[in-house]
């Protein structure tokens, strides 16, 4: 090989070595289950919010929304709110 040859080479060979590190460094970063997203998500992935819970019902008397698997009193709800206990409309 002439010393032109091996000089173009050797700058692919870098190249390569660039592309890896920046690759690795991108997975590195962008490990989602790593992310504090990620663990809040984990945390709070079996919450139904009550805008959303079929257990959910209006007051008339009361203009109120309450939960129905509430302790009995009915309190209203507020935007926001949810719990491990509810359940989905369908």
């Amino acid at each position: 090989m002439t010393q032109e040859e091996q000089d173009q080479c050797c700058a692919v060979c870098k190249l390569e070595s660039y592309i890896d590190r920046i690759g690795q460094e991108y997975d590195e970063i962008n490990t989602f289950s790593k992310t504090a997203a990620y663990q809040l998500m984990q945390k709070y992935k079996n919450i139904v919010l009550c805008q959303e819970c079929a257990y959910r019902i209006h007051e008339e008397t009361t203009n109120a929304d309450c939960c129905r698997l509430g302790n009995g009193s009915c309190e209203g709800l507020k935007a926001g709110d949810g719990c491990s206990f509810g359940k989905r409309k369908e």
